[in-house]
């Protein structure tokens, strides 16, 4: 099946911009999980202080294609050298997931319970509840994060591959018409 010269500029455009796309969506997936375990990991040293919790309500995310994901929605005030902030981190790498899961946390911080909230010392309005994380969700993180790059990346060099085809298709069909 011959490719008119215009049918071939405009694939290979849009090759390009999706796999531009793939690789750009890829290395996102990388920075953001690794710098969410690089978090978690930091707040194992960091000071503790004592707070109070503000809020605890069960958030649903309600969408047509995967039914419904609840989170713990708690919120909690604490200060720092005098200052007081309000912080809604619970924990940096989520240690579960489903309606069960949730409404465990929001039972374990219920309204006025005073908590331990772990703060950066660096930048103090940075807190979280529970600090760290469990081995085997930086595994699950770190595996599901790789997975998004790895799909990501095949199909960048899919269409990279089909991208370079098609420009070394060109090339071949302008030198065949310059021969003529």
């Amino acid at each position: 099946m011959d490719i008119s010269e215009k049918d071939r500029r405009t694939r290979l455009k849009i090759g390009s911009v999706l796999g531009l796309l793939f690789t750009v969506a890829s290395l996102f997936t990388l920075v953001f999980w690794y710098a969410q375990i690089a978090d978690s990991v930091r707040s194992n040293s960091w000071p503790a202080v004592r707070g109070v919790v503000l809020s605890s309500e069960l958030h649903v995310d309600t969408d047509s294609d995967s039914g419904k994901t609840y989170y713990p929605n708690i919120i909690y005030s604490y200060h720092v050298a005098g200052q007081e902030y309000t912080a809604e981190k619970l924990q940096f790498v989520q240690d579960g997931f489903g309606k069960n899961w949730a409404l465990r946390k929001l039972d374990a911080y219920p309204v006025d319970a005073v908590v331990e909230v772990s703060y950066d010392p660096d930048l103090p309005q940075t807190a979280v509840l529970e600090p760290g994380g469990k081995l085997i969700w930086y595994f699950f993180v770190a595996g599901v994060a790789l997975a998004f790059w790895s799909v990501f990346t095949v199909l960048a060099l899919l269409l990279f591959k089909d991208v370079r085809k098609m420009v070394l298709l060109g090339k071949s069909l302008r030198g065949q018409l310059s021969d003529s």
